[in-house]
């Protein structure tokens, strides 16, 4: 239970670590922005995940349309070659998203094989 007097306030009959008389308003800022940057940091963090997955996908796709290149007919070979290039694209742009790109993104020497 908490409770209010002589501008401090208490928990069970304790003080709090903030006193709200001898508190100020630059305080109550610096803590509300470490509050925001903590949010910030594990949102990212759960963005990054979320990235991370998708361009696995994206590669594992990448990887299963290869494979299907190979033994294709000529006529279907074009629509599959255009998918991969799709892949290779976003793939790429995951990977910026990252910071994880060097600029030389090689499809041959990326697929995780799982």
């Amino acid at each position: 239970m908490a409770n209010r007097a002589d501008g401090l306030l208490r928990l069970n009959s304790r003080p709090a670590a903030i006193s709200w008389g001898q508190t100020t308003m630059g305080e109550l800022i610096h803590i509300r922005e470490r509050a925001i940057r903590r949010d910030i940091v594990r949102s990212n963090a759960r963005d990054r995940e979320s990235l991370l997955r998708a361009v696995d996908l994206l590669k594992r796709n990448l990887h299963a349309t290869s494979v299907e290149i190979v033994d294709a007919p000529a006529r279907e070979q074009t629509d599959l070659l255009d998918r991969a290039e799709k892949f290779i694209a976003l793939i790429r742009y995951g990977m910026r998203m990252l910071g994880d790109d060097d600029g030389n993104f090689d499809p041959q020497f990326s697929i995780d094989k799982r």
